[in-house]
């Protein structure tokens, strides 16, 4: 299994390295861009991410499910910066999007990933009605909560959801002529991610990562105060404390860390295993509430030829976060025939 490594840093001052020509590390090295820290994979010497984990950052919205970092970087006009602890800075001020992926539906996009503000269609014609097949799977998930669907513009095939109560569909994926029942399957799928919880660990994961980076950023201000301060001043002795009371909260976030890295480490089980979790309480969600139980799995269908024709048999394979479509379908058929339908 292929090792993930998550982008942390811990102490250390950082040394400003050189800008503009840069020498990548041939080996894990943390990496943050624009100031966030990034989770990496590398291969052969060459750093990769998740498209769909740094969507925000680096607005790629087409292409395989894992990006080759240095491209992207180079392609954007990011510079890059070696600090003295090894890690690594790729800053750029704003950004501009290059096209998306519509590799699969699914919770491909995390809570923090919407800060890309996805553009609603309220003119789509398909609105209300999404909205409305939604709301009657809704009445059959856990809690009774509101929930919104949105039809999104976007050219691509995908709906997400940022977590329960909110789900997004693409007008690229309605353009596939989905029917109600196809529709059904694709929004059931969605509320069953949301209800499932299943972004929680992802979202546990990027808030401790924001911890830790404040926490670092307060010990450097208090040891660069600490290091400017008169050694006979009582001020020194608050100073030092106040550096032991950071380093104490380094050391509960250093258990954190490794508690993430456990899960990384089974992180494309786990989403997968959730992708067929949602799919199998989609399926019952559709049936609840009138739907054709092969509605979703007509969708995939649907989309697997799409991708295929897009991208070629790259297009349908999958990804660190969801199974192959072909491999769905085929289990979608399989808990079917176990409910008799």
């Amino acid at each position: 299994m292929k090792r993930l490594y998550i982008a942390v840093l811990w102490l250390g001052a950082i040394t400003v390295g050189a800008w503009g020509d840069f020498t990548w590390p041939d080996q894990q090295a943390s990496v943050r861009i624009n100031g966030e820290s990034v989770v990496a994979t590398w291969r052969d010497g060459i750093p990769y991410v998740s498209r769909e984990h740094t969507i925000h950052l680096l607005h790629i919205r087409s292409g395989p499910p894992e990006i080759n970092l240095i491209d992207a970087l180079n392609q954007q006009g990011f510079t890059m910066r070696l600090n003295s602890d090894g890690s690594i800075d790729c800053n750029k001020s704003g950004g501009k999007a290059v096209g998306q992926d519509a590799q699969n539906w699914g919770h491909s996009q995390s809570a923090s990933s919407t800060a890309t503000d996805p553009k609603a269609s309220p003119a789509d014609p398909r609105q209300a009605m999404v909205d409305a097949i939604g709301q009657e799977l809704a009445v059959h998930s856990r809690r009774p909560i509101r929930w919104a669907f949105t039809v999104v513009k976007d050219a691509e095939p995908n709906a997400w959801t940022p977590g329960e109560g909110q789900v997004f569909i693409t007008t690229g994926l309605l353009d596939l002529k989905l029917t109600r029942d196809e529709i059904a399957g694709v929004l059931g799928h969605e509320i069953a991610h949301g209800v499932r919880q299943h972004l929680a660990q992802h979202q546990r994961m990027v808030k401790t990562l924001k911890e830790i980076e404040d926490v670092r950023r307060r010990y450097e201000k208090a040891q660069a105060d600490f290091n400017k301060s008169d050694p006979t001043s009582g001020a020194r002795d608050k100073l030092e404390r106040e550096m032991r009371g950071v380093e104490n909260q380094l050391s509960d976030l250093r258990q954190q860390y490794e508690s993430i890295q456990s899960y990384l480490k089974h992180e494309q089980a786990f989403n997968h295993a959730q992708e067929c979790e949602a799919d199998a309480y989609g399926l019952g969600y559709a049936i609840a509430a009138g739907y054709q139980a092969d509605g979703q799995m007509s969708a995939l269908k649907k989309l697997n030829n799409s991708q295929f024709k897009r991208y070629g048999q790259s297009g349908t394979m999958g990804s660190r976060t969801h199974p192959p479509i072909r491999e769905r379908i085929n289990r979608l058929d399989e808990v079917m025939r176990k409910r008799g339908y």
